[in-house]
């Protein structure tokens, strides 16, 4: 899986928890998040800016074989 923060300003990731400003996992702006099997969670992954802002954080999602 991937998340990549299309949006101008920094995004904040939580997993399992609802996301913190300035705390969790940092995706700059253009930035991502990869997860693999050797770093992989199964929950709710939360995210949140500081700024109301156009634009998206997108998820890529693969089927494991």
């Amino acid at each position: 899986m991937e998340i990549v923060n299309d949006l101008a300003v920094v995004v904040y990731l939580s997993r399992s928890d609802p996301a913190i400003v300035g705390d969790g996992i940092k995706l700059i702006q253009n930035g991502s998040y990869s997860m693999d099997t050797q770093n992989l969670f199964l929950g709710d992954i939360y995210a949140i800016c500081n700024q109301g802002e156009d634009g998206s954080v997108t998820i890529s999602e693969g089927e494991w074989q």
